[in-house]
């Protein structure tokens, strides 16, 4: 035990020091001042233990300008330690999706010549098949050419079923129709 008049170390079952001859007292544990939590729960609290305040560069987070969305290359203007150094020679490009079993069978990309090829199917049926057959083979013409102008959206034999196709019931029916209806104005006319 140390003396608080003269500093002096006494043995711990000392009540008197055998230096100076003061009293030996076991001062309480001081105990830090808490300020009490508010009352109310919408009050502000104060922090329960004074620490000394952080400079901001001194705290984590993230960087004063984001990095722009276009792409990573280049870090932003306010870069600075402790953020990480960017990947040298700028991040890579995402890669581009694989298309899937179905987009190589079916052209989603491409949907007139998707509707031109079932409408070319649906073109045999007898006297629907005139629209349809004639909207296979419109739509199976500008399938082919949006096909042709970007190759990765494919479509080209869709665009093809349809014209062929919807071509030959479409304007098929028309004619079939139109040598009916003139094989049946000359026979009237023929009887009158």
């Amino acid at each position: 035990m140390i003396c608080p008049h003269c500093r002096t170390e006494n043995p711990p079952e000392g009540k008197v020091c055998f230096h100076c001859g003061g009293t030996l007292t076991i001062a309480p544990p001081s105990v830090p001042d808490i300020p009490s939590l508010p009352a109310s729960v919408g009050a502000p609290m104060a922090p329960p233990l004074p620490y000394p305040a952080q400079s901001p560069a001194a705290m984590p987070g993230p960087p004063a300008v984001p990095y722009a969305p276009q792409g990573y290359a280049a870090p932003p203007q306010g870069y600075a330690p402790p953020y990480p150094a960017p990947y040298p020679g700028g991040y890579p490009a995402p890669a581009p999706a694989e298309p899937s079993i179905i987009d190589t069978f079916i052209p989603t990309h491409n949907p007139k010549a998707l509707t031109a090829y079932y409408l070319g199917i649906f073109s045999f049926i007898p006297l629907l098949g005139i629209f349809l057959g004639i909207a296979a083979f419109v739509l199976g013409l500008q399938g082919l050419k949006a096909a042709k102008q970007t190759p990765e959206i494919k479509g080209k034999t869709h665009a093809w079923v349809g014209i062929l196709v919807g071509g030959f019931f479409g304007f098929g029916y028309v004619l079939l129709f139109g040598a009916i209806l003139i094989a049946v104005l000359l026979s009237s006319s023929n009887h009158g």
